[in-house]
């Protein structure tokens, strides 16, 4: 490995030591309490909904799992530890934990349950709802032997859909030992609208997001989180998988901002206020592609980089002040990038296949994902005011039996006149969903609740297709469900924009986004079929395709396609670009875990098209991917393995152009 002069400064020789010791506590044991009846978390809903505070409150009905009905004050004076983890302890499959406005004085380590996947912990808002450490807490007292508010899970990749929303995290003061939060997620899975905080006055404690304390971390989506204080504000590593983060805020660091040692890091609209280096791009595995950010240094920060980088690093659109230079680049060219400003910057030689081309990313233009008014929930439309209608079904193995069918139920639901439609969580059973679906009329929020959806699913060529198609004409949102077992087809004709957001399903599920349709926003998605682009303009973040169903996972013919945060495992073609399309992928993670095609081939390209893309590469069976097929006039250019720089036993590739530079 690398050993830069540079690097061994007593900054990194602190970052390193601070970050590489993490012990976590045996979980606290819960009051000797029964968990709360329905009716208990009924009413606990009910109240927060009488109170009128506002933020993201849900129906009286919805059978989140209220702290309040498992004992919590919420008043900064009582200790809540045991409330909050009787609720995490052990809890249903798929259990939105949820937490209303107020202060929650914990003691010891929130620990997700034993499953450690399909929790979520939602607070009504970032601001009003917090969770604080006591004051000169025992066990957080040493920073050599750190310790965690909350802990969601370790490895293996297996720690789907775990989130945390809406909340406020402090480590209270005289907390030198503390981290905020150690967060794991898989496939899909989301920390968003989170504030951490040190509440020392001098910022101590040792990490605010820990991201990089157990191994397979994400993909995983880190949205419109602060962190103030603590030695590193953001911590990742890790060969495997990929970290994608869009407007993150980090002030007031004592050491580094974010330091990435060794995972694939996406990640847009960073604003960084510190006397430190802002980011730290280390260890051999390390690639990172960072767009439209804003690096501000303050006192001492004259005398470093804003950006250290020891591996594979693009940056565009970055604004620096108050640095020495914006970017000290240690590997590949080794030219550093003076600033402040940086248009655009590679930390390696651009590949391209051929003479004539460009070397410059496209730049595509960059919408954000629409957020919808949250709305009274006091009129919002449950799926279950309707009744499912009892149907024989056939499955794909031949197989006879019978089944409630709630795909009426949600059409009349949609066809109500609500703007929001709702599942109560786990309500009467799985919610099974055996018909079409029509998205029409005034609703603009259809809401899973974390709930689960069942199905019959096969091929999809075969198989049954359960079809939700999308006539809307203005914007709307589907949103927070778990159909990994139902084959549901997603069909976007409608003039409005479409948001898929925090969804998870399988193999034999697709999207196709229809000529003349709306724009198509995919946020935090794993799903295991295709997605099929017949032009116009998509926006993904944390876009997780990831089956065999079918030989290309996107297909991207004429449109506009914007991704954030690219991560697929399997052998077959990635995104295949043709017909006048237009494809960017800023940051991403090739799991090359299969062997069945050695011929593979990550992107094609046709000679009408155009292609960028930064990607890291990892290979668990020695068969890596050939990296591009480029067609140009009669020719066919193919960019092999080898040809690009080292990940492993993969490829790391800081960017990749295929189209002609302009004409001068």
């Amino acid at each position: 490995m690398r050993v830069d002069v540079f690097l061994l400064t007593v900054l990194s020789i602190v970052a390193l030591t601070l970050v590489s010791q993490h012990v976590t506590a045996a979980a606290p044991s819960p009051d000797a309490m029964p968990n709360p009846t329905p009716e208990q978390i009924d009413a606990a809903n009910a109240a927060v909904l009488e109170a009128g505070q506002g933020g993201m409150v849900f129906p009286a009905d919805s059978r989140v799992a209220n702290v309040k009905a498992f004992g919590a004050k919420g008043d900064g004076v009582h200790d809540d530890t045991a409330a909050f983890q009787a609720a995490l302890q052990n809890p249903p499959k798929n259990r939105l934990i949820y937490v209303p406005n107020g202060t929650y004085l914990i003691g010891d380590t929130l620990r997700w349950g034993e499953r450690q996947t399909r929790q979520i912990l939602q607070g009504q808002s970032r601001d009003g709802a917090i969770i604080k450490l006591k004051d000169g807490c025992p066990g957080y007292d040493d920073p050599t032997q750190p310790k965690a508010m909350v802990w969601t899970g370790q490895a293996p990749a297996q720690r789907f859909r775990n989130g945390i929303f809406n909340l406020t995290f402090d480590t209270g003061k005289d907390n030198p030992g503390a981290i905020g939060v150690q967060f794991i997620a898989n496939n899909s899975g989301s920390v968003k609208d989170v504030l951490i905080r040190s509440g020392d006055s001098t910022g101590r404690g040792v990490i605010g997001l820990d991201l990089g304390y157990t191994n397979e971390q994400g993909p995983c989506l880190i949205k419109r989180v602060t962190v103030e204080g603590f030695d590193t504000g953001v911590f990742a590593k890790h060969a495997v998988d990929g970290v994608v983060a869009e407007h993150i805020t980090l002030r007031g660091q004592r050491v580094v901002g974010w330091l990435n040692g060794g995972q694939c890091v996406s990640l847009r609209g960073l604003k960084s206020t510190n006397a430190v280096p802002a980011y730290h791009n280390r260890e051999q595995a390390s690639l990172t592609a960072m767009i439209d950010s804003e690096l501000i240094g303050t006192g001492d920060a004259a005398n470093v980089p804003a950006i250290i980088n020891n591996r594979g690093l693009f940056a565009r659109n970055v604004k620096t002040t108050g640095y020495k230079i914006a970017v000290e680049n240690t590997d590949g060219t080794k030219q550093n990038a003076q600033g402040p400003d940086i248009k655009e910057f590679v930390s390696h030689e651009v590949l391209t296949l051929g003479k004539g081309s460009s070397t410059t990313s496209l730049n595509l233009p960059i919408q954000e994902t629409p957020e919808i008014a949250w709305g009274d929930p006091s009129k919002w439309v449950s799926i279950t005011t309707y009744e499912p209608v009892p149907v024989e079904i056939t499955r794909p193995d031949g197989k006879v039996s019978q089944a409630q069918d709630w795909s009426p139920a949600l059409q009349q639901a949609i066809d109500s006149g609500a703007r929001t439609v709702y599942v109560p969580h786990r309500t009467r059973g799985t919610i099974t969903l055996l018909s079409d679906v029509i998205v029409r009329g005034n609703v603009e929020r259809i809401i899973g609740l974390e709930s689960e959806f069942r199905g019959i699913y096969g091929p999809l060529d075969t198989g049954h297709k359960l079809t939700i198609i999308t006539r809307n004409d203005k914007p709307l949102v589907i949103e927070r469900c778990d159909a990994m077992y139902t084959g549901i087809q997603f069909r976007h004709e409608g003039k409005g924009q479409l948001v898929l957001r925090h969804l998870s399903m399988n193999e034999y599920n697709s999207v196709t986004k229809t000529q003349g349709s709306g724009d198509l926003f995919i946020e935090d998605f794993a799903f295991g079929g295709g997605l099929f682009i017949e032009g116009g303009n998509v926006w993904a973040r944390q876009y997780n395709p990831e089956g065999e169903a079918l030989k290309i996972k996107t297909d991207n013919v004429g449109g506009n396609l914007w991704v954030l945060g690219l991560k697929t495992e399997g052998d077959t073609q990635l995104v295949n670009t043709r017909n006048g399309g237009r494809t960017e992928i800023v940051g991403g993670f090739i799991y090359a875990n299969k062997a069945n095609d050695p011929d593979k081939v990550m992107f094609r390209v046709d000679a009408t098209s155009s292609l960028s893309f930064t990607v890291g590469e990892w290979v668990l069976r020695k068969q890596p991917f050939n990296l591009v097929k480029e067609i140009r006039g009669d020719e066919e250019r193919i960019l092999k393995h080898g040809e690009a720089y080292g990940r492993g036993q993969g490829s790391m590739i800081p960017l990749f152009v295929g189209r002609p530079a302009p004409k001068p």
